[in-house]
């Protein structure tokens, strides 16, 4: 893997204006249309049509078509059409595909261009979450404990001040270490997640004490899953996690061979959204306790590592997932209340720069995935930050939808 693939960030979250999508009721067969290949689903009592705008010799109408061809769709059933305007949305905003997921079925499902259902993306900082769930099936396993000493592991921290850094501070974003500079760092990764010199990582300040995103907590788990399992991350996650859920994800590593935790994983939407029905499910798959419904429910609370009067936490993020809870204070967007006041306030949500997004919603028994290009350079993921709309929309849309459910 080439070096800058390392070189992304964390989706910084903000809001902007949405070109709204004209509804269905102005489409009806033969009717006039403006753009050629955009498509409707109109609904009856009786039954729902899918209709196109064609050319009708030098006339644009609106033509009957199938669901699979009208919505370019993999897979559509019933439950999926609510979600068919999310998905030609997101499309014109580069995204790859959009899976989505009622219980256990698959009910839509779209690849845009050449993109299938077989082709891997760097998922960037989803891969935080992927990296949490390894770490509880290390604690399940007795292997590690979140709540013990981070130095335990990561010995070459003992007698800095990150000795008293616990696993639990790594996860929940809250060690008050610093980011690695990445760009200007002669190190390899476990180089400048370890040592605060030539652009490591700088020691904590006050454990537990703030919450603060920044990829180096992550990648110090690299560390701790190595040495507490006795083998590489990828043998770990191979054997204990993507065989068992029937992901063909893998792990990029750095020129040295490190793996990446923190951004390296390459998934495709069905790896994304077994990942979300995972916890969906309360960390069961098929028959298999994967994750104690303790550290599936501890990963979806807001942490509080502190209690302090200058204590700041963030009410938006659990372990390595960020939630859409509504109690407290969002650092993120800088106010109290939910992230997306758009989505139900139990949503919670694997996100990553270049807005690749895996969202679970509870209380609809729902997954839906949204995969765009992946930020392999830090000038991409520089550029993806100045236009958050893709991600607005999809938010936007994925609000729409759920709203429209029963």
């Amino acid at each position: 893997m080439r070096r800058k693939h390392l070189r992304t960030v964390g989706l910084l979250v903000a809001t902007v204006s949405l070109l709204v999508v004209p509804g269905v009721a102005d489409a009806t067969a033969g009717a006039s249309c403006k753009v050629i290949g955009q498509t409707r689903q109109v609904i009856t009592k009786k039954k729902t049509d899918y209709l196109i705008c064609s050319l009708s010799g030098k006339r644009k109408m609106w033509k009957v078509t199938t669901p699979a061809v009208g919505t370019k769709a993999t897979v559509l059933k019933t439950g999926g059409l609510p979600f068919i305007d999310l998905a030609l949305t997101v499309k014109d905003f580069a995204a790859q595909c959009v899976l989505v997921m009622k219980g256990n079925e698959v009910v839509a499902e779209w690849n845009f261009g050449t993109h299938t259902s077989n082709t891997k993306i760097l998922v960037a900082s989803v891969s935080k979450s992927f990296t949490n769930t390894l770490v509880g099936i290390a604690q399940r396993k007795g292997l590690v404990n979140i709540d013990d000493k981070a130095s335990k592991f990561i010995t070459e921290w003992i007698g800095t001040k990150s000795e008293n850094v616990t696993i639990r501070h790594l996860l929940a974003m809250t060690s008050t270490r610093t980011d690695f500079n990445i760009v200007n760092s002669l190190q390899d990764l476990r180089g400048q997640t370890l040592f605060p010199a030539n652009g490591g990582a700088q020691h904590a300040t006050a454990p537990g004490l703030r919450w603060a995103y920044h990829n180096a907590s992550t990648q110090a788990l690299e560390i701790v899953l190595s040495r507490a399992t006795g083998e590489s991350v990828s043998a770990f996650a191979q054997r204990e996690l993507f065989a068992k859920l029937g992901m063909t994800t893998t792990i990029e590593k750095d020129p040295k061979g490190v793996e990446a935790v923190y951004v390296g994983f390459m998934s495709t939407c069905s790896d994304v959204a077994k990942l979300t029905r995972l916890y969906l499910q309360k960390g069961m798959w098929n028959g298999e306790q994967i994750l104690t419904l303790e550290y599936v429910v501890d990963s979806l609370t807001p942490q509080i590592t502190s209690t302090a009067a200058n204590a700041s936490m963030n009410g938006s993020y659990g372990l390595q997932i960020w939630l859409n809870s509504d109690k407290g204070n969002s650092i993120t967007v800088g106010r109290a209340g939910s992230l997306y006041p758009d989505l139900p306030t139990d949503a919670f949500l694997f996100q990553g720069a270049c807005r690749q997004f895996g969202v679970g919603v509870p209380s609809k028994d729902l997954t839906v995935v949204m995969l765009r290009p992946g930020c392999d350079t830090i000038e991409k993921a520089l550029q993806d930050q100045m236009d958050p709309s893709p991600a607005t929309a999809f938010i936007y849309q994925l609000g729409k939808a759920i709203s429209s459910l029963r």
